[in-house]
């Protein structure tokens, strides 16, 4: 999936989101509640998050289906969100399907799969647009979808290479 910038931004991978698209970044609204069907008590997420853009029902680019999308402002780093949710999300009933530290890139990127959902928890640095967050506010981005059918896996839960059929 793209990310996009404005023209004000630094164009640098760095301060762009992973997991968000031109479209769906332009349809964020300021200030937004939790999408109705949000399952908030399933989802942890850091103290003192606050809700600052939501997106519900989004088609996702490369993806079937319709994915729900919020955005938290938080008071941690990356490191502390990263930390967080993989000691969290599986309190919740979340199985980690895979997650990277911010080290590198300066996001941290988990997935995982829990209570009818496949969820991607990003956090970084300029993922929120600028509209709705300061470049160097670190954001909280929660997209999740509904999960496949019992019977039918993930893309994100098969193991790479396995045979299929």
């Amino acid at each position: 999936m793209g990310a996009c910038g404005s023209d004000d931004d630094d164009d640098s991978d760095a301060k762009k989101s992973p997991g968000a698209s031109a479209e769906s970044l332009s349809r964020y609204k300021e200030g937004s509640e939790l999408p109705a069907d949000w399952p908030e008590n399933d989802i942890p997420v850091p103290t003192g998050a606050r809700v600052v853009a939501s997106i519900s029902k989004a088609t996702v680019a490369d993806q079937p289906g319709e994915a729900s999308t919020v955005l938290y402002s938080v008071t941690q780093t990356p490191q502390e969100v990263h930390d967080f949710m993989a000691a969290e999300l599986p309190k919740k009933g979340w199985t980690l399907l895979e997650a990277s530290a911010p080290a590198d890139t300066g996001f941290s990127v988990t997935s995982a799969e829990g209570n009818g959902y496949i969820g991607v928890f990003t956090a970084g640095e300029g993922i929120a647009p600028a509209d709705v967050a300061d470049a160097d506010t670190v954001t909280l981005q929660i997209i999740l979808a509904k999960a496949p059918p019992a019977g039918e896996t993930s893309p994100e839960a098969s193991p790479e290479g396995s045979p299929k059929g």
